[in-house]
C-alpha cells in the first residue's frame, strides 16, 4: 500500500543579507556621522570588530573615543551615549564597536635652531629628506614659511592649464594662521630656518573639511623630479581605498613604511588649534609582514605623504590617500595612520596626477 502520508515541509526563515562595505559607508554618512560632534568621539567609520585587541571578521560601524565611559558617567555629564546598533532604512541592524583612540595632525612646529647651508653631494636618503635640494622630489621636507613642517607628497598638475604643483596638507602648507598666497619653503622651517634661501613657492589652493586636509603650492627656482624618494614611482592614477588594501608611503620623518587599510568611510574629529574639524578618509595600520623599523607607520612630520598601492605590478602608480595624521597612543600595538580620500582631494583642489594635454 502506498504511503499517502504527506511529507511535512519545513521552511526556514532566511536571514537578511549583511550590508556590504559600500552600504555601510553610506549608512555612516546618513545616520552615524552626527555622533562625531559628541565631545568624547574622535571618529566613526567601517571596520572589523576588535576583541581583546584582536581583529575579527565581523564588519561593524566602529566608533573611536578618547576614553570609554560608563553609562553613569555619561549621564552625570549629560553626554549622549553611543547606540548599540545602527538601523538601516530596510530595518537591518548593524552592530556598533567602540575603541579607545585619539588622533593628531602629523606636522612639526619649529623647536630647534636653524640648520645652516645648502646640501653637499653624497647625502643619504634620510639627509635628503630634510635638506635644501636644487632638484626637489616627493618625500622630502616642506612647509609654511612661518610654522609647520611636513612632507611634499607628490607632483600634481592643474586640471585646466597643466601647471605643476606641490601637493601636501592644508595644515602643512597653510595652517590656521595662514592664507592662500603665503610663502612655502623647502625644507620646512623645522629643518632649516633660512627662509629667504629656501622659498620654493606659494600656496595656490587649499581645503580643510570632509573632503580632506589638502593644499597645493607653486614651484619656482628649483628643478623638479616627480619620482617619489626611495620608491622611485611616479604617481599617475587614483583609486578608492578598500578595507584590506596594502599600501606604502614615503615620508619626511619615518621614510618608507608599509600598511594595510583597516577602516574605511571614516569621519575623523581633529583639533588643529582652533577647534574641532571633521575630516573624511580612511585608517591604516602597520603591515605585519613588513613592520616599520622604528615601530611607527607614520610619525610627526610625515603629514602630506601619499599612500600608494603596495605592489610590484602595474598598479604601483595608483594613489589611494593623502596622509594627514596618526594616533596619539604611545603603545606600539595601537599604531595607526589616517589619510584623506585622494579622489575627494583631486576634485576639491582641481588637480590631476597626469599633466593635461
Amino acid at each position: 500500500m502506498a504511503n499517502r502520508r504527506a511529507a511535512k515541509k519545513t521552511t526556514r526563515k532566511k536571514r537578511p543579507a549583511k550590508l556590504s562595505e559600500e552600504e555601510l559607508i553610506q549608512l555612516v554618512r546618513r545616520k552615524a556621522q552626527r555622533y562625531v560632534s559628541l565631545p568624547n568621539v574622535t571618529s566613526v567609520g567601517v571596520g572589523d570588530r576588535l576583541r581583546a585587541g584582536e581583529r575579527t571578521d565581523e564588519l561593524t560601524i566602529q566608533f573611536t573615543v578618547r576614553k570609554k565611559l560608563s553609562p553613569e558617567l555619561l549621564a552625570m555629564n549629560s553626554v549622549l551615549a553611543l547606540p548599540k546598533v545602527i538601523v538601516a532604512d530596510d530595518g537591518r541592524e548593524v552592530p556598533v564597536d567602540v575603541v579607545e583612540r585619539s588622533y593628531r595632525p602629523s606636522y612639526q612646529i619649529l623647536q630647534e635652531p636653524a640648520l645652516p647651508g645648502f646640501a653637499p653631494q653624497g647625502l643619504t636618503n634620510n639627509q635628503m629628506r630634510r635638506t635644501r635640494l636644487a632638484t626637489i622630489l616627493p618625500g622630502i621636507s616642506v612647509g609654511h614659511s612661518e610654522a609647520e613642517t611636513g612632507t611634499f607628497g607628490a607632483v600634481v598638475y592643474d586640471a585646466l592649464n597643466g601647471t605643476p604643483y606641490i601637493l601636501s596638507n592644508w595644515h602643512v602648507l597653510q595652517g590656521v594662521s595662514g592664507k592662500v598666497g603665503d610663502v612655502v619653503t623647502q625644507p620646512g622651517l623645522h629643518d632649516d630656518g633660512n627662509v629667504s634661501a629656501n622659498v620654493v613657492g606659494q600656496v595656490v589652493r587649499s581645503h580643510i573639511g570632509l573632503a580632506g586636509d589638502c593644499a597645493i603650492a607653486t614651484i619656482s627656482g628649483r628643478a623638479l623630479d616627480p619620482r617619489i624618494l626611495e620608491l622611485n614611482v611616479v604617481p599617475k592614477r587614483i583609486g578608492i581605498a578598500k578595507k584590506g588594501d596594502k599600501v606604502v608611503k614615503s615620508g619626511r620623518t619615518s621614510g618608507v613604511t608599509f600598511g594595510i587599510v583597516s577602516r574605511v568611510g571614516v569621519v575623523f574629529s581633529m583639533d588643529y588649534g582652533a577647534g574641532e574639524v571633521q575630516v573624511g578618509g580612511f585608517e591604516i595600520e602597520p603591515n605585519p609582514a613588513k613592520p616599520p623599523p622604528e615601530g611607527e607607520v607614520s610619525d610627526i612630520g610625515d603629514s602630506g605623504s601619499i599612500w600608494l598601492v603596495d605592489t610590484n605590478g602595474p598598479d604601483k602608480d595608483v594613489v589611494l590617500g593623502l596622509l594627514f595624521g596618526g594616533e596619539t597612543d604611545p603603545n606600539p600595538a595601537a599604531e595607526h595612520a589616517i589619510a584623506c580620500n585622494i579622489h575627494s582631494v583631486v576634485q576639491k583642489l582641481q588637480i590631476s596626477f597626469k599633466r593635461p594635454a
